[in-house]
């Protein structure tokens, strides 16, 4: 049997989501377990909606097969895909690009093998490093050459 609800307690603290889901007005089932795609998981919130599928007739053999929440839904063109949550943070898969959308949050990417960007950068706002190279520059440690005293410009860097 497939049954739909509303979640109205969700405990995301061991290794299997399990919620409660209050359908048909006042029908109460605890402890369904969350069957989640790999790769992906969630906690909702109070309120988000659920399908659960019962094997039988035994409310206890069932399984949340679906969570949505018509609250937070972001509107696509046909063929987009968007992860995102509550507080509109995004990773979206658009017809022009992938945009990613941190909110009022900061993005922290974190790669200790390294970040490779292939491909030209804008950028808007203030950049901090430790150093930057250009080319074979390292432009905290360079050195000019042609240096003259007074007014004249100095040759070109070297690395």
């Amino acid at each position: 049997m497939i049954s739909q609800g509303n979640l109205t307690l969700i405990d995301d603290t061991g290794k299997v989501q399990l919620v409660q889901i209050q359908s048909s007005g006042v029908q109460l089932h605890s402890d369904i377990p969350v069957l989640m795609h790999y790769g992906f998981s969630s906690n909702p919130h109070p309120g988000a909606q659920a399908v659960f599928a019962t094997v039988g007739d035994n409310r206890q053999n069932s399984v949340v097969v679906a969570v949505g929440d018509t609250r937070y839904r972001i509107v696509q063109t046909a063929g987009e895909v968007c992860i995102h949550d509550d507080l509109g943070q995004q990773v979206r898969l658009t017809r022009g690009g992938i945009v990613i959308n941190a909110g009022s949050n900061p993005l922290t990417i974190n790669a200790s093998g390294g970040c490779n960007f292939n491909g030209s950068m804008t950028m808007t706002g203030t950049l901090t490093a430790a150093n930057i190279f250009t080319g074979s520059v390292d432009l905290l440690n360079h050195v000019h050459n042609g240096v003259q005293s007074g007014a004249a410009n100095t040759g070109g860097p070297h690395g």
